[in-house]
């Protein structure tokens, strides 16, 4: 093959591949945000809706179910999402929204996904249950030992988990305790949060910031806390989001900057709304209130920086390359 017909048919190609796709890519968002809607409450009725939140663009309804929802996580590594009810986790595929599985587990409150991919991991109170992604059946069950403290939610980052927590005696004080996989308690009572949490949000742990975690209110103002976990555990919380745009706020997750917050539009109490929300913690825009009546949860998909899949497209250009060599 002569330097030019091997320019012609491979170089050339892969060039202008990377270059087309890193020009769709520099337009197009790179975050999706998913939105668990009980819209009938009375009938326990509910579904999900699927945001950009970058553009505002509406992408469509999957999921329809006959008892509420309490909570959804997503695997980028299996292209799932996984939706808990009273009764029942139900498995989603990611992109069509087809329901793959649904396996009774009964009495769960929230849904987490491993870092890896593999593990789907349930929580009641202190009681965690981790799941195989390939079967659904249970791996391990442990409890978190709490020393008396109740547990309202739980997030994964790296193997640890991440406990809201309520210690009793005068008034309620919640804390964000860390556990290990096996439910010791490594670092109690990281710090003290507003009193009226009653849900930890979706981390991000792909973005080149510290690991993030939001915290919301479940009182009539919408008071928004970020919380970073650094390297070694400790954790950083930070300040509060504008107030008075969502009320009754129910679940919050993280975007490469910045959030998404669930509740009802404080314009409109009647309408469920989604907030995007700056780092700096002032509202974007507001999403869904046409659409959403009482989201329960929320959680997004955060995919590869551009510069990351623009990479990626280079290294496949190198492979091609090599073959076309041999």
């Amino acid at each position: 093959m002569t330097l030019s017909s091997w320019y012609s048919t491979v170089t050339k190609p892969s060039f202008l591949i990377a270059l087309t796709l890193q020009a769709a890519w520099a337009s197009a968002s790179f975050e999706l945000a998913y939105v668990a809607d009980n819209f009938d409450t009375g009938l326990s009725l509910a579904r999900i809706h699927r945001f950009d939140p970058s553009s505002g663009v509406y992408l469509g309804v999957f999921g329809d179910n006959s008892y509420s929802y309490r909570d959804i996580a997503v695997s980028r590594q299996t292209n799932r999402l996984y939706a808990i009810d009273q009764y029942t986790l139900h498995e989603f595929d990611l992109g069509t929204g087809i329901e793959v599985r649904a396996v009774q587990y009964i009495g769960y409150n929230t849904v987490n996904v491993s870092a890896d991919g593999l593990s789907v991991v349930l929580q009641s109170g202190t009681n965690v249950r981790t799941l195989a992604t390939s079967s659904l059946s249970t791996t391990s069950n442990i409890t978190l030992a709490s020393a008396g403290a109740t547990v309202s939610s739980i997030e994964l980052i790296g193997s640890d988990i991440y406990a809201l927590e309520t210690i009793s005696g005068g008034a309620p004080t919640r804390y964000i305790g860390r556990y290990t996989s096996a439910g010791v308690r490594t670092q109690g009572t990281t710090g003290q949060i507003t009193n009226s949490a009653s849900k930890l949000g979706k981390a991000v742990t792909n973005f080149g910031y510290p690991n993030q975690l939001l915290f919301g209110s479940n009182t009539t103002t919408d008071s928004i806390a970020s919380a970073y976990v650094f390297a070694g555990g400790s954790l950083g919380v930070f300040g509060n989001y504008t107030p008075g745009v969502i009320y009754d706020v129910t679940d919050t997750a993280s975007l490469h900057v910045g959030g998404v917050v669930i509740g009802q539009n404080a314009a409109n109490l009647a309408q469920g709304a989604l907030g995007v929300t700056q780092g700096n913690g002032s509202y974007t825009r507001l999403l869904g209130t046409s659409i959403l009546k009482n989201p329960i949860a929320v959680t997004t998909v955060v995919a590869p920086e551009p510069a990351s899949i623009l990479a990626l497209a280079v290294g496949a250009g190198a492979l091609l390359r090599r073959r076309v060599h041999r």
